[in-house]
């Protein structure tokens, strides 16, 4: 004999159960969507200081390249220099750098800066160089 269930019997999901996993779906959905718009801001970051970085090497070896055996090239005079403002992709950054006398004359300290803002937000980069005659 076969049993059938009775009209009483429920059976699927309630409304709640429903709502209830619509929410924890919807809460993943947000998370996720969080995770991705973190990523992509510092993916654009991560762009932004890999392009400082190459301006910052770019002077340095042009700096660096200078003849000092015979005389100070303007650039590499002791004190503050700056380049004019570079456009990378939209962002403008700012290089500046400054020039020191080491005991060694005419060996040189060079500190140089790229400067430039994301938004509202500044950033800096900044690295150092000794050059001296060879």
């Amino acid at each position: 004999m076969k049993y059938l269930r009775s009209p009483e019997s429920k059976a699927g999901f309630t409304m709640i159960e429903l709502a209830l996993a619509i929410l924890v779906f919807a809460l993943g959905i947000m998370g996720v969507a969080r995770m991705q718009t973190e990523a992509v801001k510092n993916s654009g970051f991560s762009m932004q200081m890999s392009d400082a970085v190459n301006l910052a090497e770019d002077r340095l070896e042009t700096l660096t390249a200078l003849d000092i055996s015979e005389s100070i090239p303007a650039d590499l005079t002791v004190g503050a220099h700056a380049a004019e403002p570079v456009t990378v992709r939209g962002i403008s950054y700012q290089i500046s750098w400054v020039v020191s006398q080491l005991n060694t004359n005419p060996s040189r300290r060079i500190d140089l800066a790229v400067n430039w803002q994301e938004q509202t937000i500044p950033h800096s980069l900044s690295v150092n160089a000794i050059m001296g005659q060879e």
